[in-house]
């Protein structure tokens, strides 16, 4: 996968969400590139007036940038709505397609895309999609699957995607945005009317809404 500068401005942009400053080797580190690449590509940033930024110094996004990060982040999940909607692919391989196909999908077929999917507000991990105008829509109040009572009944609103090793077990047991779970044990869940047991990495990545 080609890697471009809106891709960094995207990973700076969502750690300061977080009010986190990342370094040049954090983004190197992340992205899996040699620093001195991750330097002449923020030093052009910097020259767009996406970053503030000086060698050996933090790294701040600019409001500039926070738009082009913003338009970015609408295309990615209006794409992944549209490749799991329309297209059904399964939930592990909607964010990798959704990545190759950002930087070369035009605004007008993503608008296009949008209309099709119905105007969706999340994509399909629960991640809210931001407005034209850079607005996102209001974050459910979830708590970790993790978290919840013995026997309790939850229903799935947010799935970490940062981690696409559990994905596989995700579509495997069928859980999608809005299924319906009951905790039965430390890791055994009652899923679509079967006794499941689940991974400890995949409960720390799903989140239910909080009731």
């Amino acid at each position: 996968m080609i890697i471009s500068q809106v891709d960094f401005l995207k990973f700076i942009f969502k750690n300061d969400q977080e009010n986190k400053l990342v370094t040049v080797s954090e983004i190197a580190s992340a992205f899996q590139i040699k620093t001195p690449s991750v330097s002449q590509a923020l030093r052009s940033m910097t020259s767009k007036n996406w970053l503030l930024w000086e060698p050996r110094s933090a790294i701040r996004i600019t409001k500039l940038g926070k738009s082009e990060a913003l338009k970015l982040i609408r295309k990615h999940r209006i794409l992944e709505c549209f490749l799991f909607q329309v297209m059904q692919l399964d939930l592990w391989q909607v964010h990798e397609e959704a990545e190759r196909l950002e930087h070369v999908v035009s605004d007008s077929l993503i608008s296009k895309m949008n209309d099709l999917c119905g105007n969706p507000k999340y994509d399909p991990h629960g991640h809210g999609i931001p407005t034209l105008s850079g607005k996102f829509p209001k974050v459910p109040h979830f708590q970790k699957l993790s978290e919840i009572d013995l026997f309790q009944k939850r229903k799935v609103c947010l799935i970490d995607d940062r981690n696409s090793g559990p994905m596989h077990e995700l579509v495997k047991n069928k859980i999608v945005v809005g299924t319906k779970i009951q905790k039965m044990g430390k890791n055994k869940f009652l899923i679509n009317g079967k006794s499941i047991t689940l991974t400890s990495t995949l409960i720390e990545l799903i989140g239910v809404d909080s009731v």
